[in-house]
């Protein structure tokens, strides 16, 4: 069965390395695209890893590059400066019934308010605001139709910064909601969508900052809607306080994708004898790990795929062992698989392309060949015949739809069991080829006829990275 990986969810993640990244190959060299720059560790220290945290809510955790006390979002286009350094970022305040500027959405220091982190980092996020209003915080989060996803949500009540405000403290509600604008719906704590505003999890009484309060089970899993008009999806995480006398503050909010594979594509150095594994944990300290898979190092490229997705925020390409050198990786493929529902006709043709390569010849005739990358990439050319017009607008769904055209980067891992080395980590080329039965396209897909149409995509692999 032939599996496509579209995108990468390294795309959007917080990334880093240890020991930490050569300066000139930093960790972000790992997303840039199939084939292009690589990664590097900086040094040779024992058992490097690469780690993801797949989190998906900026500032979730309080963690960032915001120092802690700034604010991170406001209401209204003017900042009372008094309220201390404002710092950009994708989270926005509005408030209601009435405007109030004072409202803010800061990274707090869990320590200034007299009770312990939930998370683990001494940080959170904390609403808050003066004046006669409600306020809440909004961030959008970019998600794939019809994909499986994992919430997370914690909030507290909290006094505000005017200790006069400590009587009225249990006026008011503190919640979080996920809103999707795209279908008008609300997320419940079973995981279905709603048209009734809906809380996914709200604080109960002020207990002098000691309680934390979670989703039902502590997460929640739910399906984007599959029918909507694009590939990516836009949610809405809400952070609200339904009275000016009730602060909220709140931690580890994060919206994690499913995953099935981890791939190292496109080059890499890393020996046999470090034995690289997949590991993943909910812990931001990398507690009691998962084992995912156990790889084979092998030449060039090497891939795990596992029977099930699951969730889990962070994930590690662990190895043991000490480098005899530094090691160094092209791409890293973090994804969700998915089966093409029609298979490409075989044999599936597949290229060799030496792009840019120089040939030369001297007076006397004698050649002299140059390529410019570390291999020639591969083309691989997938044909399809369809039936019926529905078989047409699943594949070009997948391949045009969610691909958007070549714009995401795709990773084919053929039907034929080759090895990893027969996966192609690459970009669609431009356009697709689609003919029409012409004779068969007006007789109703349940009728018999030859074939309804043909239809023609190429992939071609990026063009790899070596350092010698």
């Amino acid at each position: 069965m032939t599996k496509l990986v579209v995108g990468n969810l390294l795309d959007g993640a917080t990334l880093s390395m240890s020991p930490a990244a050569d300066p000139l190959f930093p960790v972000e060299f790992l997303r840039d695209g199939p084939g292009q720059m690589g990664a590097r560790f900086g040094s040779l220290a024992a058992d490097p890893y690469v780690q993801v945290d797949l989190q998906g809510v900026s500032y979730g955790d309080g963690a960032g590059e915001a120092a802690v006390g700034n604010i991170i979002a406001y209401a209204e286009a003017v900042l009372n400066q008094a309220l201390g350094t404002f710092v950009e970022s994708d989270w926005v305040v509005e408030t209601s019934p009435t405007p109030a500027e004072t409202a803010r959405l800061r990274v707090q220091d869990d320590t200034t308010m007299g009770s312990a982190d939930h998370g683990g980092n001494d940080r959170s996020l904390y609403l808050v605001v003066d004046s006669e209003a409600n306020a809440t915080a909004k961030l959008a989060v970019a998600l794939r139709a019809g994909r499986g996803y994992k919430m997370t949500a914690w909030c507290m009540k909290a006094l505000t910064e005017d200790p006069a405000d400590a009587a009225n403290v249990n006026d008011g509600n503190v919640t979080v909601r996920l809103y999707s604008p795209t279908i008008g719906k609300y997320l419940t704590p079973a995981g279905a969508w709603t048209s009734t505003p809906t809380d996914l999890v709200s604080a109960g009484t002020y207990d002098s900052g000691a309680t934390w309060f979670g989703i039902s089970g502590g997460f929640v899993v739910f399906t984007t809607d599959p029918a909507e008009p694009s590939a990516d999806v836009v949610v809405e995480v809400q952070l609200r306080t339904t009275d000016e006398d009730t602060a909220g503050r709140f931690d580890d909010l994060a919206i994690i994708p499913a995953t099935d594979i981890m791939a190292v594509m496109n080059g890499h150095n890393i020996p046999a004898s470090l034995a690289p594994t997949w590991k993943t944990s909910d812990a931001a300290d990398f507690s009691s790990p998962t084992i995912r898979a156990t790889f084979t190092a092998t030449r060039h490229q090497f891939y795990a795929l596992v029977e099930a997705s699951f969730y889990a925020r962070y994930h590690r390409l662990v190895m043991t062992g000490t480098p005899t050198e530094k090691v160094w990786l092209s791409d890293l493929v973090l994804g969700l698989s998915q089966a093409l529902d029609r298979e490409p006709q075989e044999p599936i043709e597949k290229e060799y392309v030496e792009i840019g390569q120089q040939r030369l010849q001297s007076p006397a005739g004698s050649r002299r060949i140059a390529n410019r990358g570390p291999y020639p990439p591969r083309r691989y050319t997938l044909r399809f015949r369809f039936a019926t017009a529905a078989e047409e607008a699943a594949v070009m769904d997948l391949l045009i739809g969610q691909v958007r055209g070549g714009e995401k980067s795709i990773l084919v891992i053929p039907a034929n069991d080759l090895g990893p080395g027969a996966a192609v980590y690459g970009d669609l080329q431009a356009g697709a080829a689609v003919t029409h039965n012409m004779a068969g396209a007006l007789q109703p897909d349940a009728e018999s006829r030859e074939y309804y149409s043909d239809a023609t995509f190429v992939v071609e692999e990026g063009a790899g990275f070596r350092i010698e």
